[in-house]
Formats: C-alpha cells, structure tokens, sequence
C-alpha cells in the first residue's frame, strides 16, 4: 500500500510539472481555480441531496427485490429527483471560463510565433459557438454524477448494504468524488479549448504546418510519440492518433508548434 501511494504521488509529480509550460502557467491560475471550486460545489450538491435516507427509499424502494435492481433500473427514479447543476450555476460562468480559454489559447499562439501583439477574441460567430459549449458539457456532467449515483447504489444493494448505510455512503465520498471530478472537468476543458484556438490561430494566420511535441520520457503514450514522429502536419489536419491538437488525453503533455520556414510572413496583426 505504501509502495503504491510513493508511486501515485510521483506520477502526480510528473504530470503537473508539465513540458507544456504555458498550459502548465495558465493551469495554475485563479480562473481554474476559481472555475474548479464551482464545479466541485455543484457536483457535492448533487451528490450531498441524494445522501439522505428517504431519498435512497424513494430510489430504490422498501422491497427485498430492489438487489436485483440494475443501475438502468435506478436512473429514471433518480433522475426524477435530480437538481440540474444549471439550476445551481449560472451558465454564464461555466461560458465565461471557456471563453478565457480561448483567448488563453489564442495568446499561446501568437507568443509562439513571435509576434508582439495581443490576442482578443472579437468574431461574434465564434464567441457564439463556444458559449454553446456550455449546457451540452452541463447536461454530461448531470449524466455522469446521476450514473455514479446508479452504482454507487447497485453496489451497495450487492454488498446486502441497508438504506441508511448506502446514504451514508454516498455521503463520506460525496466530497471525494466531486473533487476528483472538477480536478479533471476544470483542466481538461481549459485545454480543450487552449488547443482548439491555438490551432485556429494558427491556420487564419497563414502557419501551413504544425509539429507535435512530447515530453519525451518514459510515461509519453504510444498515440502522443506516433504523433510526435510523424513529423509536419499541415496546420487543422490530424496527427495520426487522429487528435488535431493537444490533449491527446487527460493530463496530457504535450504542445504543438508551429512550423515556419525563413522568411515566411504568417501574422498581420490583426
């Protein structure tokens, strides 16, 4: 056991001392913290309304029979008491965090390829399609929470757990869970949307290829090294893992650059 919590802490180590050193800073910043403890608080809520005995009854019944219940079986009585988490954040902030992102990524782009200027999201049909983002990636983390509450109660009904104690349950890692959770939501929708403009960036301002870069070290997956090693890639088509750009996968480490010859001209400015 021990042995196992030196190796998980080395390995959460390795992945935030990242190669890619701007999603790394950006990572570290107040807005995905700020955006992490929304997230977290929503998911706890969620969570922390079904840790009561009466809503477990009402779930899954008084009957003996409910063990032979599956987790399908108990999602529509769940989902007939679920608190929507758009009906605990406000849509705008969940909108505003991946507009930051965007302009993040869109500044990233531009760093790298030199130029002095400062990026400002400003096209009305773009803004309009990452604010949509919003509610689809609500309604997901609503479906996600809602499943492992199926489970999370199908186990305890296998395990001859009563009412109480799966309430109880549900309860002592309702915290844990949330937090886990908005750790992966907050980071991999910051880079997500980093990696999207970065690439958009790159093709409106003339950058013909990119090239995949790894951290080059022994937890490098296959799929990142393969895209590494094929070389220029013409900017906006995918790497053959099939990703466009960064992140290939949760925490992943990996950037892209662009690949501009001597005396090409790629950015004007605007």
């Amino acid at each position: 056991m021990k042995i196992q919590k030196v190796k998980d802490s080395i390995e959460a180590f390795f992945y935030k001392v990242r190669l890619n050193i701007a999603w790394h800073t950006a990572l570290g910043g107040e807005e995905v913290a700020a955006f992490n403890k929304l997230i977290r608080s929503g998911i706890e809520r969620q969570l922390l309304h079904f840790a009561k005995v009466e809503q477990v009854n009402r779930v899954i019944g008084v009957s003996k029979a409910v063990r032979e219940l599956t987790d399908n079986l108990l999602l529509p009585e769940i989902d007939n008491l679920w608190i929507p988490l758009l009906a605990i954040i406000d849509e705008a902030e969940i909108q505003n965090y991946h507009l930051w992102a965007a302009n993040t990524g869109g500044q990233i782009a531009i760093d790298k390829m030199g130029a002095d200027q400062k990026f400002s999201l400003e096209k009305d049909n773009i803004i309009a399609t990452i604010k949509a983002k919003a509610s689809p990636l609500a309604n997901q983390l609503d479906e996600t929470t809602k499943n492992w509450v199926a489970r999370t109660m199908q186990e305890g009904l296998r395990d001859g757990l009563s009412h109480v104690e799966i309430a109880e349950l549900i309860r002592n890692t309702a915290r844990k869970t949330a937090q886990a959770r908005a750790d992966l939501i907050s980071e991999n929708e910051a880079t997500e949307m980093m990696g999207e403009m970065e690439m958009m960036v790159y093709k409106e301002s003339g950058v013909k290829y990119t090239t995949w870069v790894t951290a080059r070290d022994e937890m490098v997956c296959p799929l990142c090294m393969a895209n590494e090693e094929a070389g220029k890639v013409a900017t906006g088509e995918v790497f053959p893992s099939g990703a466009v750009a960064p992140p290939q996968h949760s925490h992943c480490r990996c950037f892209v650059k662009p690949f501009i010859t001597s005396g090409e001209e790629v950015w004007d400015g605007r």
